[in-house]
């Protein structure tokens, strides 16, 4: 059981591990989008 636990533990570590990533990574892009429309005239 306690394997068992270790393991779900670890998997959603990783999978919320990786949400965090493309959350970061889409603040990232849109950052980059909102700046590009600001600097056109």
């Amino acid at each position: 059981m306690r394997s068992f636990s270790l393991i779900v533990m670890e998997s959603s570590l990783k999978s919320s591990f990786e949400l965090t990533l493309k959350l970061i990574l889409l603040q990232l892009i849109s950052v980059d989008i909102y700046d590009a429309l600001i600097e056109k005239p």
